[in-house]
Protein backbone atom coordinates (compact mmCIF):
# COMPACT_ATOMS: atom_id res chain seq x y z
CA UNK A 1 0.00 0.00 0.00
CA UNK A 2 1.67 3.43 -1.10
CA UNK A 3 0.88 5.93 2.10
CA UNK A 4 2.71 9.74 1.55
CA UNK A 5 5.25 8.22 -1.42
CA UNK A 6 5.81 5.21 1.33
CA UNK A 7 4.95 1.88 0.31
CA UNK A 8 3.99 -0.79 3.02
CA UNK A 9 3.16 -4.01 2.75
CA UNK A 10 1.31 -6.15 5.54
CA UNK A 11 4.13 -9.70 5.79
CA UNK A 12 2.77 -12.61 7.38
CA UNK A 13 5.37 -14.86 9.98
CA UNK A 14 5.88 -18.59 8.14
CA UNK A 15 6.44 -19.97 11.62
CA UNK A 16 3.56 -18.85 13.63
CA UNK A 17 1.13 -16.82 11.27
CA UNK A 18 1.84 -13.31 12.89
CA UNK A 19 0.69 -10.11 10.88
CA UNK A 20 2.14 -7.15 10.86
CA UNK A 21 3.51 -3.81 8.64
CA UNK A 22 6.72 -4.27 7.15
CA UNK A 23 8.79 -2.21 6.45
CA UNK A 24 7.82 0.18 9.93
CA UNK A 25 8.11 3.41 10.42
CA UNK A 26 10.07 4.40 13.81
CA UNK A 27 8.29 6.22 16.93
CA UNK A 28 9.59 9.64 15.67
CA UNK A 29 8.01 8.72 11.76
CA UNK A 30 5.26 8.18 13.45
CA UNK A 31 4.46 11.71 14.44
CA UNK A 32 3.37 12.82 10.93
CA UNK A 33 0.78 9.90 10.84
CA UNK A 34 -0.89 11.92 13.88
CA UNK A 35 -2.12 15.04 12.90
CA UNK A 36 -4.04 17.31 15.66
CA UNK A 37 -7.31 16.31 13.78
CA UNK A 38 -6.95 12.61 14.51
CA UNK A 39 -7.34 13.07 17.51
CA UNK A 40 -10.18 15.52 17.04
CA UNK A 41 -8.80 18.14 20.14
CA UNK A 42 -11.38 20.70 19.11
CA UNK A 43 -14.29 19.02 20.16
CA UNK A 44 -16.16 19.85 23.44
CA UNK A 45 -16.75 17.09 26.55
CA UNK A 46 -20.78 17.52 26.41
CA UNK A 47 -20.56 16.96 22.22
CA UNK A 48 -18.01 14.63 23.05
CA UNK A 49 -20.01 12.12 25.25
CA UNK A 50 -22.84 12.17 22.65
CA UNK A 51 -21.25 11.81 19.98
CA UNK A 52 -19.60 8.45 22.07
CA UNK A 53 -22.91 7.38 23.83
CA UNK A 54 -22.83 4.42 21.87
CA UNK A 55 -19.87 3.42 22.14
CA UNK A 56 -18.99 4.44 25.97
CA UNK A 57 -22.52 2.07 26.72
CA UNK A 58 -20.92 -0.99 24.76
CA UNK A 59 -17.90 -0.70 26.55
CA UNK A 60 -19.07 -0.41 30.01
CA UNK A 61 -20.87 -3.24 29.43
CA UNK A 62 -17.86 -5.32 28.93
CA UNK A 63 -16.29 -4.22 32.32
CA UNK A 64 -19.34 -3.91 34.48
CA UNK A 65 -19.12 -7.26 35.91
CA UNK A 66 -15.99 -7.07 37.21
CA UNK A 67 -16.77 -3.95 38.92
CA UNK A 68 -16.04 -1.70 41.31
CA UNK A 69 -12.52 -2.41 41.54
CA UNK A 70 -9.12 -0.36 40.53
CA UNK A 71 -9.07 -0.18 36.80
CA UNK A 72 -6.00 0.92 34.29
CA UNK A 73 -7.00 2.29 30.68
CA UNK A 74 -4.00 2.07 28.36
CA UNK A 75 -4.61 5.10 25.60
CA UNK A 76 -7.22 6.90 27.61
CA UNK A 77 -7.46 10.11 25.35
CA UNK A 78 -9.49 12.87 27.24
CA UNK A 79 -11.01 10.94 29.93
CA UNK A 80 -14.45 9.60 28.59
CA UNK A 81 -14.30 6.34 29.47
CA UNK A 82 -13.10 6.98 32.56
CA UNK A 83 -15.27 9.51 33.39
CA UNK A 84 -18.14 7.61 32.51
CA UNK A 85 -17.18 4.42 33.77
CA UNK A 86 -16.91 6.17 37.17
CA UNK A 87 -20.58 7.89 36.36
CA UNK A 88 -21.89 4.55 36.52
CA UNK A 89 -19.94 2.63 39.31
CA UNK A 90 -18.41 5.75 41.49
CA UNK A 91 -17.03 2.98 43.42
CA UNK A 92 -14.74 2.27 41.12
CA UNK A 93 -10.87 3.69 41.36
CA UNK A 94 -10.12 4.83 37.93
CA UNK A 95 -6.84 5.90 36.30
CA UNK A 96 -5.21 6.10 32.76
CA UNK A 97 -2.35 6.33 30.57
CA UNK A 98 -1.72 7.89 27.54
CA UNK A 99 1.53 8.97 25.06
CA UNK A 100 -0.02 12.79 24.10
CA UNK A 101 -0.24 15.32 26.57
CA UNK A 102 -1.18 17.59 24.03
CA UNK A 103 -4.76 16.04 23.44
CA UNK A 104 -7.00 17.70 26.42
CA UNK A 105 -8.37 16.09 29.74
CA UNK A 106 -11.90 17.04 29.26
CA UNK A 107 -12.82 15.46 32.19
CA UNK A 108 -9.93 16.16 34.68
CA UNK A 109 -9.67 12.03 35.04
CA UNK A 110 -6.52 10.77 36.22
CA UNK A 111 -4.67 9.93 33.44
CA UNK A 112 -0.04 10.22 33.19
CA UNK A 113 1.60 11.02 29.86
CA UNK A 114 4.36 8.76 28.60
CA UNK A 115 5.19 5.33 27.60
CA UNK A 116 3.71 2.40 29.93
CA UNK A 117 7.32 1.60 31.17
CA UNK A 118 8.29 5.16 32.15
CA UNK A 119 5.70 4.34 35.45
CA UNK A 120 6.33 1.80 38.22
CA UNK A 121 2.81 0.85 39.12
CA UNK A 122 3.42 -2.32 41.78
CA UNK A 123 3.02 -5.85 40.62
CA UNK A 124 -0.87 -6.99 40.65
CA UNK A 125 -1.82 -2.98 41.08
CA UNK A 126 -5.55 -3.22 38.99
CA UNK A 127 -8.26 -5.81 38.50
CA UNK A 128 -8.97 -4.77 35.27
CA UNK A 129 -6.67 -3.22 32.49
CA UNK A 130 -8.47 -1.95 29.34
CA UNK A 131 -7.11 -0.84 25.82
CA UNK A 132 -9.65 -0.17 23.10
CA UNK A 133 -8.02 -0.14 19.54
CA UNK A 134 -4.74 0.70 20.79
CA UNK A 135 -2.62 -2.30 21.02
CA UNK A 136 -2.59 -2.57 16.86
CA UNK A 137 -0.60 0.86 17.17
CA UNK A 138 2.40 0.07 19.96
CA UNK A 139 5.80 -0.08 18.81
CA UNK A 140 7.53 -2.22 21.83
CA UNK A 141 4.54 -5.13 21.80
CA UNK A 142 6.47 -7.28 23.90
CA UNK A 143 7.13 -4.51 26.55
CA UNK A 144 4.15 -3.42 26.90
CA UNK A 145 2.23 -6.63 27.03
CA UNK A 146 5.34 -7.81 29.88
CA UNK A 147 3.98 -4.71 31.87
CA UNK A 148 0.39 -5.30 31.47
CA UNK A 149 1.03 -8.99 32.97
CA UNK A 150 2.73 -7.66 35.72
CA UNK A 151 0.22 -5.28 37.21
CA UNK A 152 -2.27 -7.11 36.61
CA UNK A 153 -3.61 -8.93 39.53
CA UNK A 154 -3.75 -12.94 40.11
CA UNK A 155 -7.53 -13.27 39.09
CA UNK A 156 -7.68 -9.44 37.04
CA UNK A 157 -9.02 -8.88 33.57
CA UNK A 158 -7.20 -7.87 29.93
CA UNK A 159 -9.97 -6.32 27.89
CA UNK A 160 -8.86 -5.73 24.74
CA UNK A 161 -10.44 -4.46 21.63
CA UNK A 162 -8.91 -5.06 17.83
CA UNK A 163 -9.43 -4.87 14.74
CA UNK A 164 -10.05 -8.03 13.25
CA UNK A 165 -7.50 -9.08 10.27
CA UNK A 166 -9.99 -12.20 9.48
CA UNK A 167 -12.64 -10.24 8.34
CA UNK A 168 -14.12 -9.91 5.02
CA UNK A 169 -13.46 -6.07 5.43
CA UNK A 170 -9.94 -6.22 6.02
CA UNK A 171 -9.23 -9.19 3.23
CA UNK A 172 -11.65 -7.99 0.74
CA UNK A 173 -12.05 -4.30 1.02
CA UNK A 174 -8.24 -3.82 2.50
CA UNK A 175 -9.60 -1.29 4.88
CA UNK A 176 -6.63 -1.68 7.35
CA UNK A 177 -5.28 1.72 8.97
CA UNK A 178 -2.14 1.87 7.00
CA UNK A 179 0.59 2.75 8.78
CA UNK A 180 -0.66 3.77 12.19
CA UNK A 181 -1.63 0.03 12.24
CA UNK A 182 1.49 -2.36 13.18
CA UNK A 183 0.29 -5.33 13.62
CA UNK A 184 -2.60 -7.38 12.40
CA UNK A 185 -4.76 -9.77 14.63
CA UNK A 186 -6.92 -12.45 14.33
CA UNK A 187 -8.62 -15.10 16.99
CA UNK A 188 -5.61 -17.30 16.52
CA UNK A 189 -2.65 -15.14 16.56
CA UNK A 190 -3.95 -12.85 19.40
CA UNK A 191 -4.35 -16.16 21.53
CA UNK A 192 -0.67 -17.58 20.78
CA UNK A 193 0.80 -13.58 21.39
CA UNK A 194 -0.67 -13.60 24.55
CA UNK A 195 0.47 -17.06 25.44
CA UNK A 196 4.15 -15.59 25.81
CA UNK A 197 3.28 -13.16 28.72
CA UNK A 198 1.24 -16.21 31.11
CA UNK A 199 -1.56 -15.15 29.73
CA UNK A 200 -4.24 -16.53 28.14
CA UNK A 201 -7.48 -15.87 26.28
CA UNK A 202 -10.78 -17.36 27.78
CA UNK A 203 -13.33 -15.22 25.70
CA UNK A 204 -14.09 -13.44 22.25
CA UNK A 205 -16.68 -11.41 21.89
CA UNK A 206 -17.74 -11.04 17.90
CA UNK A 207 -21.26 -9.99 18.16
CA UNK A 208 -21.52 -7.75 21.08
CA UNK A 209 -18.81 -5.44 19.51
CA UNK A 210 -17.78 -1.93 20.59
CA UNK A 211 -17.28 -0.21 17.33
CA UNK A 212 -19.85 -0.34 14.59
CA UNK A 213 -19.14 -3.65 12.73
CA UNK A 214 -21.47 -2.85 9.62
CA UNK A 215 -20.32 -1.92 6.35
CA UNK A 216 -21.32 1.69 6.43
CA UNK A 217 -18.31 3.23 6.73
CA UNK A 218 -16.15 1.54 4.37
CA UNK A 219 -19.22 1.67 1.86
CA UNK A 220 -18.75 5.76 2.70
CA UNK A 221 -14.92 5.32 2.48
CA UNK A 222 -14.65 3.48 -0.99
CA UNK A 223 -17.18 5.99 -2.26
CA UNK A 224 -14.88 8.84 -0.91
CA UNK A 225 -11.99 7.57 -1.69
CA UNK A 226 -12.91 6.16 -5.51
CA UNK A 227 -15.52 8.25 -6.49
CA UNK A 228 -14.75 11.12 -5.10
CA UNK A 229 -10.82 10.84 -4.82
CA UNK A 230 -10.26 12.07 -1.29
CA UNK A 231 -7.35 11.14 0.59
CA UNK A 232 -7.68 9.26 4.04
CA UNK A 233 -6.93 12.52 5.80
CA UNK A 234 -9.78 14.38 4.52
CA UNK A 235 -12.20 11.39 5.18
CA UNK A 236 -11.27 11.30 8.87
CA UNK A 237 -11.77 15.49 9.49
CA UNK A 238 -15.36 14.45 7.69
CA UNK A 239 -15.95 11.95 10.21
CA UNK A 240 -14.85 13.11 13.34
CA UNK A 241 -17.65 16.63 11.85
CA UNK A 242 -20.32 14.79 10.49
CA UNK A 243 -22.08 17.99 10.41
CA UNK A 244 -19.92 19.19 7.60
CA UNK A 245 -21.92 16.39 5.44
CA UNK A 246 -25.22 17.39 5.99
CA UNK A 247 -27.29 17.56 2.74
CA UNK A 248 -25.21 15.14 1.05
CA UNK A 249 -27.92 13.83 -0.43
CA UNK A 250 -25.37 10.42 -2.10
CA UNK A 251 -24.08 9.90 1.32
CA UNK A 252 -27.80 9.59 2.92
CA UNK A 253 -28.34 7.20 0.41
CA UNK A 254 -25.37 5.15 1.09
CA UNK A 255 -26.58 4.90 4.49
CA UNK A 256 -29.70 3.63 3.92
CA UNK A 257 -28.08 1.18 1.72
CA UNK A 258 -26.40 0.10 4.27
CA UNK A 259 -29.16 -0.62 7.04
CA UNK A 260 -31.07 -2.27 4.51
CA UNK A 261 -28.24 -4.87 3.41
CA UNK A 262 -25.52 -5.02 5.03
CA UNK A 263 -26.54 -4.38 9.05
CA UNK A 264 -28.42 -7.92 8.10
CA UNK A 265 -25.51 -9.29 6.64
CA UNK A 266 -22.80 -8.18 8.86
CA UNK A 267 -24.73 -9.74 11.49
CA UNK A 268 -24.21 -13.40 10.25
CA UNK A 269 -20.28 -12.53 10.11
CA UNK A 270 -20.14 -11.52 13.43
CA UNK A 271 -22.05 -14.76 14.55
CA UNK A 272 -19.50 -16.95 12.13
CA UNK A 273 -16.31 -14.85 13.70
CA UNK A 274 -15.75 -12.69 10.47
CA UNK A 275 -16.70 -9.12 12.62
CA UNK A 276 -14.58 -6.00 12.13
CA UNK A 277 -12.87 -5.99 15.19
CA UNK A 278 -13.19 -8.13 18.47
CA UNK A 279 -13.44 -8.01 22.05
CA UNK A 280 -10.60 -10.10 23.66
CA UNK A 281 -10.88 -11.12 27.76
CA UNK A 282 -7.69 -12.41 28.86
CA UNK A 283 -6.75 -13.47 32.32
CA UNK A 284 -3.37 -14.76 33.77
CA UNK A 285 -2.57 -18.62 32.88
CA UNK A 286 -3.38 -21.06 35.66
CA UNK A 287 0.34 -23.21 36.17
CA UNK A 288 -1.60 -25.85 38.34
CA UNK A 289 -3.74 -26.50 35.20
Amino acid sequence: MLVDKNQFSIVRCDHCGFYYLNPRPDIKEMEKYYPKFYYNTDIEKESLLKKNQKILKRKYSKVKEYLPCKVLEIGAQKGEFLYYLKMKNPMAVVSGIDLDDSIPNLYKMDIKYGYAWDFNFAPESFQIIVMWEVLEHIHELNSLMRLLSDWLSSDGILIVSVPNFRSVNKLLMRTEDIPRHLYMFTPKTIKQFVSKFNLEVFRIDHVRSIFPNTAKEYLVFLFKKIILRKNWDDIVIEYNHPEREKGNFLILLIRIFDRLITVPFQSILNILGFSSNMTVFIRKRNEDK
